[in-house]
């Protein structure tokens, strides 16, 4: 019966050493790590304020579009003009007629590439009672001398981007004597007639441009009355106002 009070030593002095092993001592110390084990998220960090912005002015503007002469074109012209008309006749006579009046254009075509226009168009110069020298006498004329051409044209711009142009035309031209009323008084001369000018052109918008421009027309006419062939050999300068569309 000895045997029973030395078990119950035995386990006494054996339950201390493991009941240490299966107990921690600080049970919250190491709750932390089965909660990681378990999958649970840590707090997050607390958020810093964003750092200051800096103020760096207004954003700089974008360059202007650059404007290309391209595609449809469209001129009208209004200027003053002198006209000068030198005219002899297969019969030996001759005669000169000249003065100052206005002039019109018209014209319209497109641009195959940018800065090159080609079309074709009208152009009129009206001289109103024009000073006539026939016979060494000098005298004042009651009618009006029209002169008038239909040519086409070649305008180039030799930098697309900028307003200079040069203008070359060339077509068939007429001139007649009219009345007050604008009938004709005498018979047409006809013949071939050319113009070239030069001028700028300021943009008023995206496809508007307005301008000046100085031109010269020649024309070498012929009409024939009565079995009498004349000959008018007529010169034109011209200052005009010039409004295109392209």
């Amino acid at each position: 019966m000895k045997i029973l009070p030395q078990l119950v030593a035995c386990t006494l002095v054996l339950g201390a050493p493991l009941s240490a092993i299966a107990e921690p001592e600080n049970v919250a110390s190491v709750a932390p790590l089965y909660q990681r084990a378990s999958g649970s998220r840590a707090p997050a960090p607390p958020r810093t304020a964003p750092p200051p912005q800096r103020d760096l002015g207004p954003a700089p503007d974008s360059p202007a579009p650059v404007r290309y002469r391209h595609g449809f074109y469209l001129r009208g012209a209004l200027g003053g003009s002198y006209l000068s008309d030198t005219e002899t006749a297969s019969d030996g006579q001759s005669a000169k007629l000249f003065g100052g009046g206005y002039s019109v254009d018209v014209l319209f075509g497109g641009s195959p590439v940018p800065g090159l226009a080609l079309g074709g168009g009208f152009s009129a110069i009206i001289t109103d009672k024009p000073t006539v020298q026939t016979d060494g006498e000098t005298t004042q004329g009651s009618n009006s001398l029209r002169f008038g051409t239909i040519s086409g044209f070649v305008d180039w711009y030799p930098m697309p981007t900028q307003g200079l142009h040069i203008l070359g035309m060339g077509g068939f031209a007429q001139m007649h004597v009219s009345d007050s009323e604008g009938n004709s008084v005498s018979d047409t001369a006809t013949g071939p007639g050319f113009g070239v000018g030069a001028g700028y052109e300021w943009s008023i918008g995206r496809h508007w441009g307005l301008g000046a421009m100085a031109r010269y027309t020649y024309a070498s006419l012929h009409m024939t009355n009565g079995g009498i062939t004349y000959h008018e050999s007529v010169s034109s300068p011209q200052l005009l106002l010039t409004g295109t569309l392209y």
